[in-house]
């Protein structure tokens, strides 16, 4: 008995159907056995159904300092472990100067002043940065914190030069608090940062470390 082509047509697209079903739960299956989590991105936030943890977003001042293995994945994103960090409370997205941290509604987001940095790089460049000089003095950095912590906010225009300072801390090894540091035209210098908005004027202070 010959098929009508009608029949040859149904026969085709269920053969196609279970195809696709085949291929959606296989995909499904090995995510599961690669132990990538599955999350929803919502409202700039993460939500692990799974765990009961709703990851927040982390203002741009906030890069990792390396990221792991993927472990999770949300809406496309995927999301990355960093090391020193427990991923139940840190997360980061693969970074390469643009990428966002994430960390858990439990934890506390450090100000720049609760970071308390132990060092701060100065860098040149764009996509790949370099480090130019480090800064070590305690007094120096202390002042830093200090002055973008409760110093007051100025305005910069005529801008001549930028590098991003790059701080390290001893308690979350794992982050780099990240500020720009601007000098104009006039001779101001500056620091401002992208997550609070706020610049602030320091002065000579990090003239010796720009003797490179």
């Amino acid at each position: 008995m010959i098929a009508s082509k009608g029949e040859i047509l149904f026969n085709m697209t269920k053969k196609i159907t279970a195809a696709l079903v085949y291929v959606l739960v296989l995909a499904t299956i090995l995510t599961s056995c690669s132990g990538i989590i599955k999350m929803k991105y919502e409202n700039d936030s993460l939500i692990d159904s799974k765990n009961g943890i709703r990851y927040l977003k982390a203002s741009i001042s906030y890069e990792p300092v390396s990221t792991g293995e993927q472990y999770a994945k949300a809406d496309g994103i995927e999301l990355f472990a960093m090391p020193n960090a427990d991923a139940t409370e840190w997360l980061s997205e693969k970074f390469n100067g643009v990428g966002a941290v994430y960390y858990s509604e439990d934890v506390h987001l450090p100000t720049i002043a609760e970071f308390d940095p132990t060092r701060a790089i100065i860098c040149s460049g764009s996509e790949k940065l370099i480090g130019l000089a480090a800064i070590d003095d305690e007094e120096v950095l202390r002042e830093l914190c200090r002055l973008l912590d409760e110093g007051e906010n100025a305005e910069i225009t005529y801008i001549a030069d930028s590098y991003p300072l790059k701080f390290i801390s001893a308690d979350y090894p794992f982050l780099y608090y990240n500020v720009m540091y601007t000098a104009t035209e006039d001779g101001g210098r500056y620091l401002y940062d992208r997550g609070t908005h706020k610049t602030v004027e320091v002065g000579n202070l990090l003239e010796p470390y720009f003797e490179f």
